[in-house]
C-alpha cells in the first residue's frame, strides 16, 4: 500500500435500509456527473422488501453506460482497485470505497455519510466482494443536480408578493439602526464633550420617535411573517399528506410508518425557514452592504478589521454547517426508526407480554435509541466547538477595534462618538451576518428535511388512481354498482422488477354470487393475489377485470361501492364503533348499517358494551378481542353492500361456530366471495378452490374433487388437522 489514492464522492443518503444498493450506485453516477434520483434507481436496481442484489446493481450501472463487474478482493488488493467502487459490507449492506492512504480507508456509507476507518476496522466489515465501474463511450453525463435552491423554489409558488412585502418591511428597519448610530455620535461628541445641552431634548425626541418607528416596522414584519408561515404550513402539509395517501402500496411496504408520519412535521420546519429566516436574511445581505459602507465612512481601517474577523467567523460557521448537514440527515432517519419501533411496541403490547419478550424488545429499542443519541451527540460536538470559537473571535475583534480605535482618536482621525457609533454599526453588521450563518446551518439541516420529503413527493402517484381521474365521463358513471364478477387473465406480479414474479400466470373467473377459495403454504402468494384482486397492486402482465372492465376503466367510486376488502392486518382507530364502521361517511343508511352488524354477528357485542354504536374504540382496537376486531372489520366491509367481497384470513381469530354463522350470512347476501384461508370449515363450501404453490396454481376444483385427487390440497389439510 505504497500508493495512496482517494477520490471525493458526493454524499447521498438512503431513506430506508433496503435501498443502500441504489444509493451507492447514485453516488457512483453522481461522481461521474450523471444525476439520477433515488426513486428511479430503486426501480432500476429492483429494490424490493428484501433490498437489492449485487447482480441487479451491476445491470443497472450498465444501463447507464458504465462498464460494471464484480470481483473478489482483500486488503492487499486495495492499491489495484479503481475508485470509486462499491463494497459489500457485513453481508447485509453496500458502501462506496473512495480510496485509502497509509493509515485509513475512506468510505461513503449511504447509511451515515463519509467515514474513515483504520485497516483493522475496515477488515472487520469488508466481505471481499467489490463492484467495479469504468466509463464507456455510451456513458452520458446529465440529469438535474439535487441543489437546495432547486428544492426550495417550488415552495414559493403563490407567496411571492407576501415574501417581497416582508423583505421591504425588513429593509426599512435599517433606517432606525443607522439613525440610532448617528444619535449616539451626536450625543457623545456634541452633548457630553462639547456640552451643547440645547441639543439634548431634540436628540431624545429623535431617539424616541426612531424607537417607535422600529417597533411599528417590526410589528408589521412579524404579522406578515406569521400569515405567510401559516399559509405555507397549511398548503404544503395538506399537499404532502394527500400525495402520500395516493402512493402505491409498494411504497409503504418498504418504509416505517412512524418515519413517514414524522416527515409531516418537516413541512412546518421548511415553512418557518421560508417565511421568517429566508426573507430576513435576504434583507440582511443588503443591510450588511449598507452598514459596511457607513462604517467605512467613519473609519476605513476599523471597517476592514471588523469585517475581516466577521468573515472568518462566518467561514468557520460554514465549514461546521457542512459537517452538521449529513449528521442531521442521519439523525432524522434514526428518529423516524425509533418512533416506528416505539409505535410497534405499544401497539403490540399484548403480544410482547404474552410472549414474555419485553426484555428482547427493550434491547432492540435501546439499540435504536443509542443510535439516535449518538447522532445527536455528534451534532452537539460541532455546535459546542462553534459556541467556543465564536466568542473568541468576537473578543479579538472588540479588542482590536478598541485598541486601534483609541489610537485613531488620539491621531485625530476619529472622535469618541464616532468610535461608539462605529461599534454600534459593527453590532448591526454582525447581527445579520450571524443570522446568515445561522441560516446556513439551518439550510444544511433543512436539506435533510427536503430529502425526506422529496423521497415521498418524487414518487409518482398510483397509476391506477391517475388513470381513474381521466375516466370521469365514462358511461359507467351512471352505474352505482357492478355485479361483482372478477376475472384474472395470465396475471404475473412480484415486488422487485428484476427478480422472478411472486405469482405467475394466474387465471380464474369468479362469477357473480359465487365463492372461490385460495389455499397454499405460507409465502406461496395467496395474499398477493387477494391484494391484486382489490387493485392495491398493479400486475406486471395480464388483465384483471371487474365485470369485464379493466380497473383503469372504472372510477374509484364505482370500485369502492362494488368491492370490499378485509385484510388479515386489522385497522381500527380511536373513536366510536360507529366511526370505525362507517369511516365517517354520513350517507350510510341505517338499514345498511343494521344489516352489516347482523351479518357480522355483532348484535350481542353491542349489547354487552352498553353504549352500543357509541361505545369507544381504543387505538388498534386494543379494548376488543382478536375475534371481535375481525367482526368489526367484516361489518365495516359489509356497510357498503358490496357485490364482491375479498377476505384475507379475515376469520382466523373467530371460533368455528361464529365463523360458520358469518359465512352463512354472506352466502345469503348473494355477493361474490374471494377468500384466503386455512380452515377447512371456511373453504369446503366454496364453489371452487385454487391451490397455490410458489406462486403457481397447481390444483383447482371443489373440496371433494381435490380430496379425491390426493395431491397438494389433501396434504395441506392433513397438515392443518395434525396441527
Amino acid at each position: 500500500m505504497n500508493h495512496p489514492h482517494r477520490v471525493k464522492t458526493p454524499v447521498i443518503l438512503q431513506m430506508e435500509a433496503v435501498e443502500c444498493g441504489a444509493a451507492a450506485l447514485a453516488i457512483i453516477l453522481a461522481y461521474h456527473h450523471r444525476y439520477v434520483t433515488l426513486e428511479e434507481l430503486r426501480y432500476v436496481c429492483g429494490v424490493s422488501r428484501d433490498g437489492s442484489k449485487a447482480l441487479n446493481i451491476l445491470r443497472a450501472a450498465r444501463s447507464y453506460g458504465l462498464k460494471a463487474q464484480g470481483a473478489e478482493a482483500d486488503l492487499a488488493d486495495l492499491s489495484k482497485l479503481s475508485y470509486p467502487c462499491i463494497a459489500f459490507w457485513e453481508f447485509n449492506h453496500f458502501v462506496v470505497i473512495e480510496g485509502f492512504d497509509n493509515n485509513k480507508v475512506y468510505i461513503n456509507d449511504p447509511a451515515v455519510g463519509l467515514r474513515s476507518l483504520t485497516y483493522k476496522e475496515f477488515s472487520l466489515g469488508f466481505t471481499g466482494v467489490v463492484l467495479l465501474f469504468e466509463l464507456t463511450s455510451d456513458f452520458v453525463p446529465g440529469g438535474v443536480k439535487d441543489t437546495l435552491w432547486h428544492n426550495l423554489k417550488s415552495r414559493f409558488s403563490g407567496t411571492r408578493k407576501a415574501f417581497l412585502f416582508i423583505i421591504l418591511a425588513s429593509l426599512f428597519l435599517t433606517i432606525p439602526n443607522i439613525l440610532m448610530a448617528a444619535f449616539a455620535k451626536i450625543f457623545i461628541d456634541e452633548v457630553l464633550i462639547r456640552n451643547l445641552s440645547g441639543w439634548l431634548l431634540p436628540l431624545l425626541w429623535g431617539m424616541l420617535l426612531t424607537g417607535l418607528m422600529a417597533a411599528v416596522l417590526t410589528w408589521i414584519e412579524h404579522i406578515h411573517i406569521i400569515r405567510l408561515q401559516l399559509k405555507l404550513v397549511m398548503t404544503t402539509s395538506a399537499q404532502f399528506l394527500w400525495h402520500t395517501l395516493r402512493l402505491p402500496m409498494s411504497f409503504f411496504s418498504q418504509r416505517f410508518s412512524g418515519d413517514i408520519s414524522s416527515r409531516i412535521a418537516s413541512n412546518d420546519h421548511i415553512a418557518e425557514l421560508l417565511s421568517a429566516d429566508l426573507s430576513s436574511n435576504v434583507v440582511g445581505l443588503i443591510n450588511m452592504v449598507i452598514y459596511a459602507l457607513i462604517m467605512a465612512l467613519f473609519d476605513w481601517m476599523l471597517a476592514v478589521i471588523g469585517i475581516f474577523i466577521a468573515l472568518i467567523n462566518a467561514l468557520v460557521f460554514f465549514l461546521i454547517a457542512k459537517k452538521i448537514a449529513n449528521r442531521s440527515m442521519r439523525l432524522y432517519q434514526e428518529e423516524g426508526k425509533l418512533t416506528g419501533m416505539e409505535m410497534a411496541g405499544l401497539q403490540g403490547i399484548e403480544t410482547l407480554k404474552a410472549s414474555g419478550v419485553e426484555e428482547d424488545y427493550f434491547q432492540r429499542w435501546a439499540g435504536y435509541h443509542a443510535k439516535t443519541i449518538n447522532s445527536q451527540q455528534s451534532i452537539e460536538l460541532y455546535t459546542t466547538f462553534m459556541s467556543v470559537v465564536s466568542p473568541i473571535l468576537v473578543g479579538i475583534s472588540t479588542a482590536l477595534i478598541l485598541g486601534i480605535g483609541s489610537i485613531r482618536i488620539m491621531d485625530g482621525y476619529l472622535t469618541v462618538g464616532g468610535l461608539i457609533a462605529f461599534q454600534y454599526l459593527l453590532l448591526s453588521f454582525n447581527e445579520p451576518l450571524n443570522e446568515l450563518i445561522g441560516l446556513g446551518t439551518k439550510l444544511q439541516e433543512i436539506r435533510a428535511d427536503l430529502s425526506r420529503l422529496n423521497d415521498i413527493l418524487n414518487n409518482p402517484e398510483d397509476t391506477e388512481l391517475m388513470s381513474k381521474k381521466l375516466n370521469k365521463a365514462s358511461t359507467l358513471d351512471a352505474v352505482n354498482q357492478l355485479d361483482g364478477t372478477l376475472t384474472m387473465k395470465n396475471i404475473s406480479y412480484g415486488y422487485s422488477p428484476l427478480d422472478e414474479p411472486v405469482v405467475k400466470e394466474i387465471n380464474f373467473s369468479l362469477l357473480s354470487g359465487k365463492s372461490l377459495a385460495i389455499v397454499g403454504s405460507t409465502g406461496s402468494g395467496k395474499s398477493t393475489i387477494a391484494k391484486l384482486a382489490c387493485g392495491l397492486y398493479k400486475p406486471w402482465s395480464g388483465d384483471i377485470l371487474l365485470d369485464n372492465h379493466r380497473y383503469s376503466e372504472l372510477s374509484r367510486e364505482l370500485i369502492s361501492t362494488t368491492l370490499s376488502f378485509v385484510d388479515q392486518d386489522i385497522f381500527l382507530f380511536e373513536g366510536t364503533i360507529l366511526d370505525n364502521l362507517t369511516l365517517w361517511d354520513s350517507t350510510v343508511s341505517t338499514k345498511a348499517l343494521e344489516q352489516a352488524i347482523e351479518d357480522a354477528e355483532l348484535i350481542s357485542l353491542l349489547k354487552q358494551r352498553g353504549l352500543g354504536l357509541t361505545s369507544p374504540v381504543h387505538t388498534q382496537g386494543a379494548n376488543f378481542s382478536g375475534g371481535e376486531r375481525q367482526q368489526l372489520e367484516i361489518a365495516r366491509a359489509l356497510v357498503t353492500k358490496p357485490n364482491l367481497l375479498v377476505l384475507d384470513e379475515a376469520t382466523s381469530s373467530l371460533d368455528a361456530l361464529t365463523e360458520a354463522k358469518i359465512f352463512a350470512n354472506l352466502k345469503k347476501r348473494g355477493c361474490s366471495i374471494l377468500v384466503v384461508a386455512h380452515r377447512l370449515s371456511t373453504i369446503r363450501s366454496c364453489d371452487e378452490i385454487l391451490v397455490i404453490e410458489q406462486g403457481i396454481i397447481v390444483e383447482r376444483g371443489t373440496h371433494d374433487s381435490l380430496l379425491q385427487l390426493g395431491g397438494v390440497y389433501k396434504h395441506l389439510l392433513l397438515e392443518v388437522n395434525d396441527g
